[in-house]
């Protein structure tokens, strides 16, 4: 059992059961004011009960016994998980396989309910090959329908394909997806395969004599002959990328680069600059003190400027944006960051849970809450009559996100790479961008990111030629600078996160991220590997060497 400061204050614990292997078999939380002190005597004093077991015949609806303290029903329940075979309670008709699998299941896991929070169970059911491969798997979704996917692979281990059948309880999609490899084992085409439309080669990689991306392709409908886009890659002596070259985005790094910036010898990056083809006209030259921290970011062609300084604890103390100057207040209160003042910079106050998760967001204006997981909940400004409103499952997965504003109500669904809004499939996200459907069809288009994986120029191919629908700049720690988009319609932006409108913050998965001010808006989840540094902190304070 375990609690954190939040979970004290509202008197809940989370708990782990495991069986008589060690496995963990179920997790979830309770509500039970019982201390700490108290929960040892009661766990010390139970003797007869020292794991659970399989109780398919369901007395409780979790498939195990569920004897061993704290004692707790099924709403309590988060995860149950099952091995060794497939007679678990709860799978029934829908889940049979329809490959050839392996009856050694000795010790894997074979199924997983996941509830949604503050909601229902969801199944999923995994087979295997005799080589302990996943061959399919087949899994509830939580808009009624099932994902059944199938993969297969060659002599060697490397996956060949993968067929995904989607179902929304009213319609189907299907994805098919497929890999060809050289000699070495190495990745060079992908094929995408919609709905059965006669399919698209994604992309093609070609590597030099050391096993580097040298070159990739993309967009090819003639089986990978001829491809309608392609970046070249070149590395410096210690294997380092130097430059990333195409027509329509290019960029160059330069790190122990003598002349324009202060050379830096540890693998830092004194100075970038990008454009197209080979015309570099924008540069950043960026530098460090001696914890290398980022201390300045200031670029020519594109204007952009940030200076910082940091305090003694390793939080931003001042940052100086395009000439304005924000101070960062912690008021005395450790790492917590109280109000930033000074001119467009200045905020309200800042104001957080037991945790350390911003509840009042200073700069926005919204009230924040947060799930059993830590994970938002809610994002609220009433005086604008904006909501945002998110639903996750119990693997910390975002299933759906609604946004209520005085204008509309826009329900966005996420499903393993299918986006729904309002109801209606928007788009697939493929390996190099996203399919968006158009009719019965689906439009593909491509993303060209840095070295960071911040994604700078979207195109789709339109009367067989490239066009560019969205470019984007960035300020060192993350705040977008749009390049006269065409569109706007891409989220996914900054190290290919999704931007929350209204927020202006990047949602990284386990917390939301403010490239305005450079900090998480909750603490990291894993602080405690690294207690020598805040827990707010972005990228080690060095945000264009690290994500």
């Amino acid at each position: 059992m375990s609690q954190d400061a939040k979970q004290g204050f509202d008197g809940k614990w989370a708990f782990n059961k495991y069986d008589a292997f060690g496995r963990l078999v179920i997790t979830g939380v309770t509500t039970n004011n019982v201390s700490r002190a108290n929960w040892a005597v009661i766990i010390n004093a139970d003797t007869t009960v020292m794991s659970e077991e399989r109780s398919d015949s369901n007395p409780n609806g979790t498939g195990y016994t569920n004897q061993k303290q704290p004692s707790v029903g099924l709403a309590d329940c988060m995860n149950i998980i099952y091995y060794d075979d497939y007679g678990f309670y709860g799978n029934t008709g829908g889940y049979a396989p329809q490959s050839v699998i392996s009856g050694k299941l000795k010790g894997m896991v074979t199924g997983v309910r996941s509830r949604v929070i503050n909601g229902a169970m969801l199944l999923s059911v995994g087979y295997y090959d005799d080589e302990g491969r996943m061959v399919e798997t087949v899994e509830d979704n939580h808009l009624g329908g099932k994902d059944r996917v199938l993969l297969r692979y060659n002599f060697a281990g490397e996956l060949l394909n993968t067929v995904r059948t989607h179902t929304d309880g009213v319609a189907t999609t299907s994805v098919a997806n497929a890999y060809t490899y050289d000699q070495m084992g190495r990745s060079i085409l992908t094929k995408q395969n919609i709905n059965n439309d006669g399919g698209i080669t994604l992309s093609r990689l070609g590597y030099n004599e050391l096993g580097q991306p040298r070159e990739k392709s993309l967009h090819s409908t003639d089986n990978g002959s001829t491809f309608k886009q392609s970046t070249q890659y070149a590395y410096n002596e210690r294997g380092w990328l130097k430059s990333s070259r195409s027509p329509q985005f290019s960029y160059k790094l330069g790190y122990d680069t003598l002349g324009s910036g202060i050379a830096r010898y540890n693998g830092d990056i004194s100075i970038k600059q990008w454009g197209s083809e080979n015309s570099y006209p924008n540069k950043f030259l960026y530098g460090y003190d001696g914890m290398d921290r980022l201390t300045s970011a200031v670029s020519t062609g594109v204007a952009m400027s940030e200076t910082l300084t940091y305090n003694a604890m390793g939080n931003i103390a001042t940052l100086t944006r395009d000439g304005v100057t924000g101070t960062y207040n912690y008021n005395g209160a450790g790492n917590r960051l109280n109000l930033i003042s000074g001119g467009s910079m200045a905020t309200n106050s800042y104001s957080y849970d037991q945790r350390g998760r911003v509840t009042t967001d200073g700069r926005t204006g919204f009230s924040l809450t947060y799930n059993n997981l830590g994970l938002t909940h809610t994002a609220n400004k009433a005086s604008a009559g904006v909501y945002h409103s998110y639903v996750h499952d119990a693997m910390g997965n975002r299933l759906s996100r609604t946004v209520v504003t005085p204008a509309d109500t826009t329900v966005s669904d996420y499903l393993g790479g299918i986006h729904y809004t309002n109801g209606e499939i928007e788009f697939i996200q493929t390996e190099e961008g996203r399919a968006i459907k158009s009719g019965d069809k689906y439009v593909y288009q491509y993303d060209l990111s840095d070295y960071l994986g911040n994604v700078r120029y979207s195109f789709d191919i339109y009367e067989g030629s490239v066009r560019r629908l969205q470019g984007d700049d960035y300020y060192a720690f993350g705040l977008r600078k749009p390049v006269s988009p065409v569109s706007l319609d891409n989220r996914y932006l900054y190290n290919g996160k999704e931007l929350q409108e209204h927020l202006g913050q990047y949602d990284y998965g386990a917390r939301f991220y403010d490239p305005s001010i450079g900090r998480w808006l909750a603490t990291d989840p894993l602080t405690e590997l690294a207690p020598s540094l805040t827990p707010f902190r972005y990228g080690f304070n060095s945000p264009v060497n690290y994500t």
